[in-house]
């Protein structure tokens, strides 16, 4: 026994890190951290399987081991520290050639590692077949969005993201205008690693309408939305704050006036200073690559799948079928219906398929048939398929064409559909007095939940509506709904409608203003007319200093009247005469002054 354990590691030391030849194409395989992942290994044996004289390594590219199968038993020498108690096999499917592995749960640093199966077989040379390239994601939550009143900013914030999402900010000044999207420039978005390796996101934009925030995912390829309104608080501030710049504005003017008043008395002409204006670099922004992945769906059972119209839905299935190539058969059919999607008999050909299947239906090559893996795809998915149950019945002839294996209504399957909604739109009515909110959704299915939300004008705290829901509209082409929800929105400033898909757990909202229903704080108008007459006021003040200057300018460059006669008196007058007229132009020299 020791000596066997010696040669094995030998074996395990020396011939792995050989290159070996590789008989698979590398994929890509999506998976969330806390959950488990199904590595899907399928390979055709070229000779029957001897598990006492069999050894496979599940390894990274790196030779880290995963999990190791040896002379018929499972092997946890060799494993990494790291996989321990984390990974599975399924012993009694590796005659068949099932060589998939089973990690649970996922954690973030198995993200982005290349796996690799490498299967030596009883004196044959080592093969690396199913390479793969694992991706880990944590789930979005909902982002928070908050409105900074005195800097008319909203934040957007997030944590517990990986890997580093994309985030994206949309605005709407008016609800029957299409929503805008903000440029790269626009955006001030932080990044920060958090000590478990997930991201938080902080990202700042400037309040142009009713903004949206938008967080993506590039591995799981999930979206999650915030939105934020102004009010009519906010504008009311907005406004104030306006008024309050355009005051300071007017306060710089006066006093740039005075400096040139002062600056006429002393006979100096004011001189502008001059402002240099700096370059402004706009920069260049490069645009952001988007990360395609491919989804691969675990040949496993299932109980129910969700599936959006229009897109495909993979039904998974693998059975321990021990077949010879020319003696496999299995179809996959509707329950309760006679109706077949898709069927393989013992010549390797298809057969018959219901028209509403036709040119729908795609299953895996031949060679996956023969390892187990039956599983099909179901394309151009609509409406007409939700609820549907699925299911499979297989098995195999002996050299008599007698059925033998023979497995029935195996790997029941229920597609659940569901379509995205238009919308919401809202619209605002008045009769005889009493306002009302009409929120309408289109296109979606299944039916939708419909709430409401106002913000009420006096105390601008957001509440609960009960709305009056009118009986769905159903297309009788495509079966997609048509919803309908009103509501009173009396003492309203805003309302808000929450349209709720439970099939695809997304929730739509659209917000509307209350015309004639904008709700001031008490200190507004106040602020508006004390604003109002200390405008007038300070208009005033600088008509007055501007009218001051100009006469004070025009009495220091101009002598008057009285002076020139008095001086044209002094060359004939008398001594006495001169005297007093001396004195009247000094007394009115004293008054100009006086004046001035």
């Amino acid at each position: 026994m020791a000596s066997k354990r010696i040669c094995l590691a030998v074996l395990f030391v020396f011939c792995l890190p050989l290159p070996l030849p590789v008989l698979s194409v590398n994929t890509n395989i999506n998976g969330t951290r806390g959950a488990s992942v199904l590595l899907q290994c399928h390979h055709k044996l070229e000779s029957p399987f001897q598990p006492q004289e069999s050894r496979i390594y599940w390894q990274t590219q790196d030779a880290i081991v995963l999990h190791v199968y040896n002379a018929g038993q499972e092997e946890f020498g060799y494993q990494d520290k790291t996989f321990q108690n984390r990974t599975k096999i399924f012993p009694d499917q590796l005659s068949l050639g099932n060589f998939s592995l089973v990690i649970e749960p996922l954690m973030l640093r198995d993200d982005r590692i290349s796996l690799k199966v490498v299967y030596m077989a009883a004196a044959q040379a080592g093969i690396t077949i199913c390479e793969q390239t694992l991706y880990v994601a944590a789930p979005l939550q909902k982002p928070k969005v908050e409105i900074n009143h005195t800097t008319m900013s909203a934040n957007c914030s997030t944590r517990g993201v990986y890997p580093e999402p994309q985030i994206s900010w949309t605005s709407q000044n008016d609800s029957h205008i299409p929503e805008h999207t903000l440029g790269q420039r626009e955006v001030q978005t932080t990044v920060t690693c958090e000590e478990d390796g997930t991201y938080s996101i902080n990202s700042m934009v400037s309040i142009t309408g009713s903004m949206t925030c938008y967080v993506y995912n590039p591995t799981s390829n999930q979206t999650v939305s915030a939105a934020a309104a102004i009010t009519e608080h906010t504008r009311s501030r907005v406004i104030a704050i306006v008024v309050f710049i355009i005051l300071i504005i007017i306060i710089i003017i006066c006093i740039a006036v005075g400096i040139v008043c002062a600056r006429a008395r002393a006979g100096r002409p004011y001189a502008a200073p001059e402002i240099a204006l700096a370059p402004i670099d706009d920069g260049g922004m490069a645009p952001e690559g988007l990360l395609f992945y491919l989804l691969c769906a675990p040949v496993i059972a299932c109980t129910s799948i969700i599936a959006t119209t229009g897109g495909s839905a993979v039904i998974p299935c693998s059975l321990p079928l021990s077949v010879r190539p020319a003696a496999l058969w299995f179809y996959w059919q509707e329950d309760n219906t006679e109706n077949i999607l898709f069927f393989w008999n013992k010549s390797g050909k298809e057969g018959n398929r219901a028209e509403q299947y036709l040119n729908r239906c795609q299953a895996p090559n031949y060679n996956e048939f023969l390892s187990g893996n039956i599983s099909i795809r179901l394309d151009n998915i609509t409406t007409g398929d939700d609820q549907k149950t699925l299911w499979v019945n297989a098995g195999s002839l002996d050299e008599h064409s007698k059925t033998i294996d023979e497995f029935h209504k195996k790997c029941k399957c229920t597609l659940l559909v569901t379509a995205p909604y238009q919308g919401p739109v809202v619209t605002i009515s008045e009769f005889n007095e009493t306002k009302n909110a009409t929120c309408t959704v289109y296109g979606g299915f299944p039916e939708p939940q419909i709430s409401w939300t106002g913000l009420g004008k006096s105390n601008n705290i957001p509440v609960e509506l009960q709305g009056t829901h009118t009986p769905p509209e159903q297309d009788p082409a495509d079966k997609t709904y048509n919803v309908s929800s009103t509501v009173s929105v009396k003492n309203l400033q805003s309302v808000t409608c929450h349209v709720y898909n439970p099939r695809s757990n997304e929730t739509i909202t659209s917000t509307e203003q209350i015309p004639g229903e904008a709700g001031n704080p008490g200190w507004f108008w106040p602020v508006i007319a004390s604003a109002a007459i200390l405008v007038f006021a300070v208009l005033c003040a600088v008509g007055y200093c501007v009218y001051r200057c100009t006469r004070c300018r025009s009495a220091t460059m101009q002598p008057t009247g009285n002076t020139h006669a008095a001086l044209r008196t002094s060359d004939n007058a008398s001594p006495a005469a001169n005297r007093d007229a001396a004195a009247d132009t000094s007394q009115d020299a004293e008054e100009q002054e006086h004046l001035v």
